[in-house]
């Protein structure tokens, strides 16, 4: 694992993308900077292992945005290779070629497709996977892009979506956490102002409640919080059943989530 020193020279940084330079430091960038992250792909696979139990076929997945293939790389711990169909997407060429590398140690063929996940031609699925990726998509594209997958996925599907969020009144303080958690990970004052510059404009979040408000327009029964860290959540949507449903009386009419606070809060550019 190559360290990130990215940002640690002095000058003005260049615009954050997931280039050759970010993708040889991302793994290390990852474990630095995001709280929680190990924890989150183990309980989304976990997620996606319940999600198959209920099935008698194979499950058919989407990793939208895979990076070096971690979701993926966790899905294939806990599942057989005639278990699972799994597509990885990312449109870094970059990336996809280490996820490409990663994949092949396994026995499970891993579909990897270079695209943009907002003009995917989706398959009929199961369980769709955005794992830190909405948040760098442009906010006019999200909405389009969550109905596009609520329509593919096939009744009783799930979204899992991981994100950094803004936090109204919160969020000042949440973000000097979040940068102590940083220093703690040895980032120094330089790196974290420089990194905190090029995602300007190029990360940018929207609120849980905006998130949840995003699902139930979209048609999802239900959605939840599973995981909260500072800043850092992962939230599960899923698409009524109506043929096998726990509830399908509160499922048919599509209830609040109870988790947020649904007072709205406009969109917010992130330091990371």
């Amino acid at each position: 694992m190559r360290a990130d020193n990215l940002y640690a020279t002095e000058g003005m940084p260049e615009r954050f993308s997931f280039d050759e330079s970010v993708t040889q430091v991302f793994a290390d960038m990852i474990r630095r900077s995001v709280p929680g992250y190990a924890q989150m792909l183990a309980m989304t696979a976990q997620i996606a292992r319940l999600q198959a139990n209920k099935l008698d076929r194979p499950i058919m997945v989407y990793d939208l945005g895979c990076s070096l293939g971690a979701v993926g790389h966790a899905l294939l711990q806990v599942f057989e290779p005639h278990e699972i169909r799994l597509i990885a997407v990312d449109n870094s060429a970059p990336m996809l070629t280490q996820a490409r590398a990663l994949f092949e140690r396994f026995e499970h063929p891993v579909e990897c497709v270079h695209a943009d996940i907002c003009e995917l031609d989706f398959e009929r699925c199961d369980l769709v996977i955005s794992n830190l990726t909405l948040q760098f998509v442009d906010p006019k594209s999200r909405d389009d892009l969550i109905a596009r997958i609520y329509d593919a996925l096939t009744p009783g599907g799930q979204l899992i979506v991981s994100e950094k969020v803004s936090s109204g009144s919160a969020d000042p303080w949440l973000i000097e956490v979040h940068e102590q958690f940083k220093r703690a990970n040895g980032y120094s004052e330089t790196e974290i102002a420089k990194k905190r510059e090029a995602l300007e404009g190029v990360l940018i979040r929207d609120s849980l409640a905006k998130h949840h408000d995003r699902f139930k327009a979209a048609g999802f029964s239900e959605s939840h919080t599973w995981f909260q860290y500072l800043n850092f959540v992962a939230l599960c949507a899923m698409k009524n059943d109506t043929q096998n449903s726990l509830n399908p009386e509160s499922a048919a009419q599509a209830p609040a989530n109870p988790d947020i606070n649904t007072k709205p809060d406009t969109n917010t550019r992130a330091p990371s």
